[in-house]
Parts: structure tokens; sequence; C-alpha cells
């Protein structure tokens, strides 16, 4: 049931503030990848909460994890 978690925030993805965020970050082409972002959350999300194709949306949200974690939680930028 942890994939719930990343539904319900997909929507934000869409979002000018949810895109702004990233751009002041200095997320490259964050424009783009953000919506991006969004629709591997909701596809990895429904997949393994729903148990279709598990292993695969298990995989998206991988996918997805990595760089959204690399480049909005990247701690050792900050000043």
């Amino acid at each position: 049931m942890s994939s719930f978690i990343f539904i319900p925030a997909a929507p934000r993805h869409f979002s000018g503030e949810g895109v702004a965020h990233p751009v002041n970050l200095g997320v490259p082409f964050a424009r783009l990848l953000v919506p991006l972002s969004g629709v591997m959350a909701i596809v990895g999300g429904l997949s393994i909460a729903f148990g279709y194709k598990a292993r695969w949306g298990a995989w998206v949200l991988v996918a997805f994890l990595l760089p959204v974690t690399w480049m909005m939680h990247a701690y050792w930028k900050r000043e």
C-alpha cells in the first residue's frame, strides 16, 4: 500500500507551483520533466495498487525516484 503516496501527490506535478519549485532549484528541463515525472508517479502507483504488472510499476517508480531524489533533495548543494 505504500504506492498510494505517489497517486495523490502526482497532480501537483502539473501545476505552475509544482513546476516552479524545481526550476528554482536548477533542475534542467523542469517544464518538461516535472509533468513527465507526474505521469510516472501515477502510472507506477496505480500499477502497484491494482496489482497489474506490479513489477513493471515498481521499476517505473524506481526510475521516478532516483532522479527526483538526486535533483530535489540535494542537501549537499544547500548553503
